[in-house]
């Protein structure tokens, strides 16, 4: 017999679960498309170039927190394919697995990180897939 607060529990779970938009379960890693369900705020993203001398190539790197509905998402960002138009603007998108099984509804945050080996033509990076897509200035770190 279960107990009260186990029911209880999996009766929110699923209340919530109507409110959480799903995804696919597709792409290598099992990693679905843009996601909807964590969100990104830009205010805690930033991204960077390590113009460094020692380094051969100038690499990038962007990182960031999400906010997912419960713990134990798995975020990520890659980079879109097709990238836009503008050579100078690198698109990441935010993609994520939702965990399996029954987890407490809390909202979690999940921090993200991307690294590009040569990075050094681009000077602003967009994120698309956790709410509104926004776009911030790379920096030069020297």
């Amino acid at each position: 017999m279960k107990s009260a607060a186990t029911l209880l529990a999996a009766s929110a779970l699923l209340s919530f679960a109507t409110f959480v938009p799903a995804f696919g379960q597709a792409g290598a890693g099992g990693y679905g498309g843009p996601s909807a369900s964590c969100m990104a705020d830009q205010a805690k993203f930033k991204a960077w170039k390590n113009m460094m001398p020692i380094q051969h190539s100038v690499k990038l790197f962007v990182i960031g927190e999400v906010t997912c509905p419960t713990p134990k998402w798995k975020v990520r960002l890659v980079e879109a394919r097709p990238q836009g138009t503008n050579p100078v603007i690198l698109i990441l998108d935010l993609v994520a697995r939702k965990p399996s099984g029954i987890v407490t509804p809390v909202l979690t945050p999940v921090p993200v990180r991307f690294e590009k080996a040569k990075g050094g033509d681009y000077q602003q990076v967009t994120i698309r897939g956790g709410g509104a897509d926004f776009t911030i200035p790379i920096q030069l770190a020297q």
